[in-house]
């Protein structure tokens, strides 16, 4: 017993006090109860097995495995039912265009059009499903991150929550259409780099395209486009599980892939920050967007790189720079880093020289993939046709405009949206540059990860899954030791995964819908928030005492 009560007061003179009085046999007043449970807390330490996420780190809470396992069983049921009650709403709210597409999806998509009221329902079941949804990750990640819930367990609550956005159809986005489309154009011959997909006429497929994306080419790489062309010869709706059915393995690699990056912080935290993710199950699983194939080569790369295959490491980056631009940003910070780490001038000449042969090379042969391989770079712009009030840029000109609108100035919408845009740009560059000449002080997965989000933040459009290019490089920081990347991760994704839902479309007041927006938005910040702070104490490998379902530390 003596040793289980100097094991507990290491560190702390309060502490060291309360063990000399206990081995004299005397109990000093206001320590009976947090001194039972600091010898109950060691006794259950003592009998755990070690986090099978991270080799000799005790699992906290109760004797046994029954209160991390109890917590992951009621969040996983918690966060299943959201998930559910999500996709079934969203499902009934998809237009009548996809469904032509999809047909009846297994009995899950509705054969007729919905009664007003039905609509208003279904809406605030979306929202506040994806409320619940939000909280249960917060509890997740914060459970996790303090070593409450083993790796295993986080693996299968993430899974169980992905289930039935696996299962739906997809939702959030009718992008996946767009991606038939351009495959189904490239096997006719028609440029997607030229021409969108009116180009094919009028069919089932292009009335399931949102209706600006229908004339406009595809800002997809060569690599992407030519994946859709390889999965559109079987047909429009075997296509699309196809490719949700890549997405989700991209999802899976790149969660295996950052888990082994952190390494040795706790795998169980990477998972809940990743993995159980909303903005990954809601934007990469239901959408299929092409980040979940992107992010999971972009991080296979930069862990070959940290295993010194820095080859085959510069030309994954390539090939995921073939899926989406931006992603080609994590080539200078890998040479440069490598760069950095050379002793001699002319070792870190030879290397640099070496490395940016091997990017020309990669670059020429993704090139030469399809026949306009080049068609893509100007294609860039495409995303910057729409304005969102989800990306900074668009909204601080809408900002402006109102606050000179009070003072009776009337300013063109159209060209203040330029000039905001302009201006983020110029700080996006600027803030790249002082991210790259600061770099000797992070890790270059953080320095790739700050680098790309800052291209999302101060680009022209900003969509929720744009976020993940920087946040899945940060992930591996998050799950340690940094405090602040965690907060930053955990309020952005919370609060972003709100900005692409389903509307009610007339069936309620835009000043309603509205304000339950912002009521959400603004709820899902504040726990996200609370659940950030919740860790801002913790170390890694320090056992702390939980107290509440967010596991704060007893003091």
């Amino acid at each position: 017993m003596t040793g289980r009560v100097l094991s507990l007061t290491v560190g702390t003179s309060a502490g060291a006090g309360w063990s000399r009085s206990a081995m004299a046999g005397r109990w000093p007043r206001g320590w009976a109860v947090s001194g039972a449970r600091r010898a109950a807390w060691s006794i259950a330490r003592d009998r755990q097995p070690a986090d099978r996420g991270v080799p000799g780190v005790p699992v906290p809470g109760g004797y046994g495995l029954r209160w991390p396992a109890g917590r992951g069983v009621v969040l996983g049921a918690l966060g299943a039912l959201a998930a559910a009650a999500l996709v079934f709403s969203a499902s009934q709210l998809l237009p009548p265009s996809p469904r032509r597409v999809l047909g009846s999806w297994g009995g899950v998509l509705p054969g007729r059009p919905l009664t007003r009221d039905a609509h208003v329902v279904l809406v605030g079941v979306v929202y506040l499903a994806l409320l619940v949804l939000v909280i249960c990750w917060t509890l997740l990640v914060v459970n996790a991150v303090r070593k409450r819930i083993a790796a295993s367990v986080v693996w299968c609550v993430a899974a169980v929550w992905a289930a039935p956005f696996v299962a739906g159809p997809p939702l959030f986005s009718a992008d996946i259409f767009s991606y038939v489309a351009q495959g189904v154009m490239l096997d006719r011959g028609i440029d997607p780099y030229r021409f969108g997909p009116a180009a094919l006429g009028s069919s089932p497929l292009l009335s399931a395209i949102t209706p600006v994306w229908r004339h406009s080419t595809s800002p997809y790489g060569p690599i992407a486009v030519g994946l859709e062309a390889l999965v559109s010869g079987v047909g429009t709706l075997p296509a699309v599980i196809a490719l949700r059915a890549l997405a989700v393995l991209g999802v899976v690699v790149a969660a295996m892939a950052a888990a082994r990056l952190a390494a040795p912080r706790p795998e169980s935290a990477v998972v809940a920050l990743f993995a159980a993710n909303p903005v990954v199950l809601l934007y990469l699983v239901s959408a299929a967007h092409w980040e979940a194939v992107l992010l999971a080569v972009l991080l296979l790369g930069v862990l070959c790189w940290r295993r010194a295959h820095y080859s085959i490491a510069l030309l994954l980056i390539i090939s995921a720079g073939g899926i989406k631009a931006p992603v080609l940003l994590a080539l200078p910070v890998l040479v440069i880093a490598r760069a950095m780490a050379a002793v001699a001038g002319r070792t870190r000449v030879g290397t640099v020289g070496r490395d940016v042969l091997v990017a020309a090379v990669g670059l020429c042969v993704i090139s030469l993939l399809l026949p306009d391989g080049l068609g893509w770079l100007p294609a860039l712009r495409t995303p910057s046709r729409i304005a969102t009030m989800a990306t900074p840029a668009v909204a601080a000109a809408d900002a402006v405009r109102a606050t000179a609108g009070w003072f009776g100035a009337r300013m063109a919408a159209g060209g203040l949206i330029g000039m905001s845009r302009a201006a983020f740009a110029a700080g996006g560059l600027l803030g790249g540059v002082w991210v790259l000449a600061t770099m000797r002080r992070r890790d270059p997965l953080r320095t790739i990860g700050f680098l790309l989000l800052l291209t999302a933040v101060c680009g022209p459009v900003l969509h929720a899954w744009y976020l993940l290019w920087g946040l899945a490089a940060l992930v591996p920081a998050a799950a340690g030791g940094a405090v602040r990347t965690r907060t930053l991760l955990l309020v952005g994704c919370g609060t972003y995964t709100f900005t692409e839902l389903p509307s009610a479309r007339g069936a309620l007041p835009p000043q309603l819908m509205i304000s339950l927006a912002v009521v959400c938005v603004v709820t899902a910040a504040a726990v996200t928030a609370g659940g950030a702070l919740a860790t801002w104490r913790d170390r890694p490998g320090s056992p702390t005492l939980p107290s509440s379902m967010f596991g704060a530390a007893s003091t």
